[in-house]
């Protein structure tokens, strides 16, 4: 998928694959750590600290993926990499609250349009392009 991503652009995705690598691999030393450990709560003061940070880095992402690279969704793909950053992170720490992220990831990828411009990109791809 990381060749695909590349090829066609959409950069937020390509992002993901790594911060998924990275993250997963500090996940899993982590939950390894604190074997049995309950996945605990945010507190109200954290779950505003983190809704704050992802609201923040939201327009900022649009901003670097729309001026910084040739994108062609850059606002999606600004979505899809800071949902999936915050997500990622909170299921890292063990926080029950990486749900609300991962549901809001999932049904913003999975709308109707979005679906629709995906399956048209990845139908569309030339396979042979890998060999070149």
């Amino acid at each position: 998928f990381i060749w695909i991503f590349w090829n066609q652009k959409l950069y937020g995705d390509l992002a993901v694959q790594f911060l998924f690598l990275v993250v997963g691999v500090f996940g899993w030393a982590n939950w390894h750590q604190k074997k049995g450990a309950i996945p605990g709560k945010l507190s109200l003061k954290e779950r505003l600290l983190v809704l704050l940070f992802t609201l923040l880095i939201f327009p900022i992402t649009i901003y670097y993926l729309s001026n910084y690279t040739d994108c062609v969704f850059p606002i999606a793909e600004a979505a899809i990499l800071d949902l999936s950053i915050v997500g990622q992170v909170l299921t890292s720490y063990r926080k029950i609250e990486n749900w609300l992220y991962w549901i809001v990831y999932i049904i913003g990828v999975n709308c109707p349009e979005c679906r629709k411009v995906k399956f048209r990109i990845l139908s569309n791809y030339n396979l042979t392009q890998i060999n070149q």
